[in-house]
């Protein structure tokens, strides 16, 4: 569960600071954000037959919609690290709870 955690966290949020670099709307970081993050996981669960389970259960995809806004909102105000950093533990956050 925490290497599946780590994974969220990294392409949830490399997907919405991809996104800001090609300076997108908010929409677009933030579904960028969300594929990403959820995008492997749902192909690996149809190839292997099985339901995706984002489509189980919604913590992915709520947490990962959190942490890309939160990062997009962030960048500009208070720079790209503290952004990204802030973006990784809302992410952390959810998923925990």
């Amino acid at each position: 569960m925490a290497l599946e955690m780590v994974g969220t966290v990294a392409f949830a949020i490399s997907g919405a600071v991809t996104a800001l670099k090609k300076h997108m709307d908010l929409f677009g970081v933030v579904i960028l954000g969300l594929t990403a993050a959820v995008g492997g996981g749902v192909i690996r669960d149809m190839m292997a037959g099985d339901t995706p389970y984002i489509f189980i259960k919604h913590v992915y995809a709520c947490a990962s919609l959190a942490g890309a806004l939160a990062c997009s909102l962030l960048w500009r105000q208070t720079g790209q690290a503290y952004a990204m950093v802030v973006g990784a533990a809302i992410v952390v956050l959810i998923r925990m709870l």
